[in-house]
């Protein structure tokens, strides 16, 4: 991907107000996936860190780990603006504590917003509950891009120019 990402994009990808799918795949192209915890872009727009349990995810892990496919998929939890990104050259990486602000304010963001929508705050706890201390970071460059929001352009290959505020 030969952009980066502009502010509008870079607000929605790291706003507690997302839910966070990560995958990846093995040798034999057999998936893993589970939730994620937040996300940081870099400052060169073109890096990002996102966190997942290391706990209950070992061959997703270890899918990261020897062959570097990966993705993410961010979408909105109100109006599904949807937006997924691939990389071939993932990388697991110790936590930072550094980040543990960011995805803590991630969980609570996203509680948050899932009760004003008028889930039941229970499952939504639960949805996002992790222990600090069980987090594993996922660093990648953006490879590819695409819109996945339900819609004409879903599938479309994502230009920020081009899908600004839409994505």
């Amino acid at each position: 991907m030969q952009q980066s990402f502009d502010q509008d994009t870079i607000d929605f990808i790291e706003s507690g107000e997302v839910a966070l799918a990560v995958a990846s795949s093995d040798a034999q192209r057999t998936p893993r996936s589970t939730r994620a915890f937040g996300c940081k872009i870099a400052d060169d727009k073109r890096r990002v860190t996102t966190w997942v349990r290391d706990v209950d995810n070992a061959a997703l892990l270890a899918n990261i780990r020897n062959n570097g496919r990966f993705s993410l998929v961010i979408c909105h939890v109100e109006h599904l603006r949807s937006l997924q990104l691939k990389a071939v050259d993932a990388q697991v990486v110790p936590m930072d504590s550094a980040d543990y602000p960011r995805v803590l304010a991630y969980q609570q963001a996203f509680v948050r917003k899932t009760v004003a929508l008028h889930y039941p705050e229970g499952p939504m706890r639960m949805h996002v509950q992790f222990r600090v201390d069980q987090l594993a970071a996922i660093t990648f460059t953006i490879n590819a891009a695409f819109v996945q929001t339900p819609g004409p352009a879903a599938g479309a290959a994502f230009t920020p120019a081009a899908t600004a505020g839409n994505c």
